[in-house]
């Protein structure tokens, strides 16, 4: 079976050029807006999730449909209701072991990609947004305070996890 690579042209424009060659160039995600329940299409990068009307769900394709190892991002861009992202029902695995992912906080982002070695969807980034909400750092006095990675993970703080000492940000590794 042939693995699915990015062959599609990227939006992109030439800024700087020398000896009538590209030395620089600006590339720009494919995007769309949604409000309502939406399934992924292969050529979109990020999907903007207005989810003031009610929750929306993001239903990934099938894995085996995918551009290989092509970052896809899901940002919910309010804070009211939930937006879930979805792994197709019949990928077994999952976005690494788990149904679905759910975005809460106002501007959280997920960025997933798929894995056709091992038949899974994972994060790009390890544990997401961890415990701030989304891009939103004004809630860092939130995050629990912890000595060391030992008393965090006592804490319940997940590998990946932000926490902090003092006023010391630390992301748990062990």
């Amino acid at each position: 079976m042939p693995l699915n690579t990015q062959t599609r042209s990227p939006l992109t424009l030439t800024v700087q050029q020398h000896a009538n060659k590209p030395a620089a160039s600006l590339l720009c995600d494919q995007a769309v807006l949604v409000d309502s329940d939406y399934t992924q299409s292969v050529e979109k990068d990020l999907i903007r999730v207005d989810s003031s009307g009610g929750d929306v769900d993001v239903t990934l394709l099938p894995g085996v449909q995918q551009y290989a190892y092509k970052p896809y991002k899901v940002q919910k861009i309010d804070a009211a209701n939930t937006v879930t992202v979805l792994a197709d029902a019949g990928d077994a695995n999952g976005i690494e072991g788990n149904p679905s992912i759910a975005l809460t906080g106002e501007n959280e982002i997920a960025i997933v990609y798929w894995d056709p070695d091992f038949l899974v969807w994972r994060r790009a980034q390890p544990g997401g947004s961890a415990a701030v909400a989304g891009t939103d750092l004004k809630d860092l006095d939130q995050l629990g305070d912890y000595a060391d990675d030992v008393a965090a993970a006592a804490g319940g703080v997940a590998i990946g996890r932000m926490y902090r000492t003092g006023s010391v940000l630390k992301a748990r590794i062990t």
